[in-house]
């Protein structure tokens, strides 16, 4: 009789064994399952945040280039307008005059009736248009000079001009007047 008591409890020990690791399966089944669709469902709730957050952000962007472009015609309207007093109000008044092809010298002009552009000591002021011109037309021509300068090896180079521009240095000019 003890054997089949036993046997009898391994019966009921096996059987709610198996409803245990039967209904264990089935509970982590269902637990990954729900987990499955929460994640779906939170995936498809940020999805739908996102594209909102994605309208937001292109309302802002074309508010932002609407503006851009309102200051950018605004901007171009005022550089046009300042072009245009500058033409209308400086330029227009004013009469063109190439300094160069001017006779400074001659103080009545000749007495005609003609507006005459001229100044007193004339071909000081020729020269000074000329050396001005030279200053202009060869901004870069002292590179090589104040290089050298700086370095101090080449006392050669420093006896006569190389260059227009180097021809204006005062060490280099009042020789030249004499």
């Amino acid at each position: 009789m003890g054997r089949i008591v036993g046997f009898l409890e391994e019966d009921v020990a096996v059987r709610d064994g198996s409803e245990k690791v039967v209904t264990d399966g089935i509970v982590d089944c269902h637990n990954e399952h729900l987990a499955t669709l929460r994640a779906k469902e939170e995936a498809i709730k940020k999805a739908e945040e996102d594209a909102i957050e994605a309208e937001k952000q292109n309302e802002i962007r074309k508010i932002n280039r609407r503006a851009a472009r309102e200051k950018r015609a605004k901007d171009q309207a005022l550089a046009k307008y300042k072009d245009e007093v500058n033409r209308r109000v400086i330029l227009d008044k004013g009469e063109v005059v190439t300094t160069l092809e001017t006779n400074l010298i001659d103080m009545t002009g000749n007495f005609k009736a003609d507006p005459v552009s001229a100044t007193y000591g004339g071909q000081l002021q020729q020269l000074y248009y000329v050396i001005d011109s030279i200053i202009k037309k060869y901004p870069t021509g002292l590179k090589m000079y104040n290089e050298k300068r700086v370095a101090n090896d080449d006392e050669d180079y420093f006896t006569k001009p190389n260059n227009p521009r180097e021809l204006c240095q005062p060490e280099h000019l009042m020789p030249f007047f004499m």
